[in-house]
């Protein structure tokens, strides 16, 4: 942090040195000087055909008034219905605000002068837009988040000290589709056990449908050897990798999940007592990463050892057998 902020002030001073250097001596005795800082902040996400916001605050940290100040704000795709309002405080007075229409780049700008900036006043520009609906059609890989850059620049006649804060930019992630995946299994397995099983379901959390490829990925610990992985419906498995693949761009609702992968593992007899096995779903639509792993710890058991016979077992064991054999000599007599 040390680091980052003398770095940012140091950029700030040579910003401000080289803006000075440009101004003649005599414009910059004359020009009126001030400190235009600009903070954008939004939601981190929004789900579809949600009605949201953004917030531009301006402050003048002077020493002079700053009337006129100008800003921009340009709004990426693929929000629409975009409105702006202006929240003025300590002797602020909005001007007009105008979103200017799309263009190939952005889905509108807002823009916007401030008729009066007295030193120490601040200004609340509200943007609000609507995220768009659900509709994202096949294989279409996911929307990016929306990431734009609001700025703010001192009128004619006004000398900003430091350029580094005239700009802020803001992310808000779309909510799309959401994949997870579960793996479970019942019981302890057994060391030496053969045809243990695992099951793994991939379900859709998400606000949007996923019309697209899906990938499940499995890595066995040491101590379990896959023999099979199969899966219901439209899944292609393979063991070698070990990997489903839903093949099929069939639209996974939002809370929908898909059917079953069954893995069937054997146990080593020289298994530890306890293992993880960690299984991954992905998908061309899948909007969040963060939670795409599944963990199951699996317990394992010794293998039940084949009783053995001490000596005087086996000495009691043979006089018993030598009884019975007796016995029945006797009876055929």
């Amino acid at each position: 942090m040390i680091t980052i902020t003398i770095r940012q002030r140091v950029w700030a001073l040579a910003a401000t040195t080289v803006l000075m250097a440009a101004v003649p001596f005599s414009a910059l005795a004359q020009a009126q000087v001030a400190d235009l800082r600009i903070v954008k902040t939004g939601p981190v996400s929004v789900l579809p055909n949600e009605r949201f916001s953004w917030t531009l605050d301006i402050v003048n940290a002077g020493p002079s008034s700053a009337d006129g100040a100008s800003f921009s704000d340009p709004i990426p795709y693929p929000v629409g219905n975009i409105a702006a309002s202006c929240g003025p405080t300590n002797g602020v007075i909005c001007g007009a605000i105008t979103v200017l229409p799309a263009t190939a780049q952005y889905a509108g700008t807002v823009t916007g002068t401030i008729t009066k900036l007295p030193a120490g006043g601040s200004v609340t520009i509200n943007i609000d837009a609507t995220a768009p609906p659900p509709n994202i059609p096949t294989l279409v890989p996911i929307i990016p988040p929306l990431v734009n850059v609001a700025t703010v620049l001192p009128p004619s006649g006004v000398v900003d000290i430091n350029m580094g804060d005239n700009h802020s930019q803001s992310t808000t992630r779309l909510v799309q589709a959401d994949l997870v995946v579960s793996k479970t299994h019942s019981g302890t397995f057994r060391q030496g056990q053969v045809g243990a099983t695992y099951t793994l379901v991939v379900t859709n959390i998400g606000a949007w449908a996923h019309n697209s490829f899906i990938f499940v990925n499995d890595t066995l610990p040491a101590g379990l050897t896959a023999t099979s992985m199969t899966g219901g419906g439209l899944w292609s498995c393979t063991v070698t990798p070990l990997q489903c693949i839903y093949n099929v761009p069939i639209p996974l609702a939002p809370g929908a999940s898909l059917p079953p992968i069954t893995l069937t593992v054997d146990v080593a007899p020289n298994a530890p007592s306890s293992l993880v096995n960690l299984a991954h779903v992905d998908g061309v639509q899948n909007s969040v990463t963060d939670n795409d792993d599944s963990l199951d710890p699996t317990a394992i058991s010794p293998t039940a050892p084949i009783p053995s016979l001490s000596i005087l077992g086996l000495v009691a064991l043979s006089i018993a057998l030598a009884a019975s054999v007796a016995f029945l000599l006797r009876q055929r007599t």
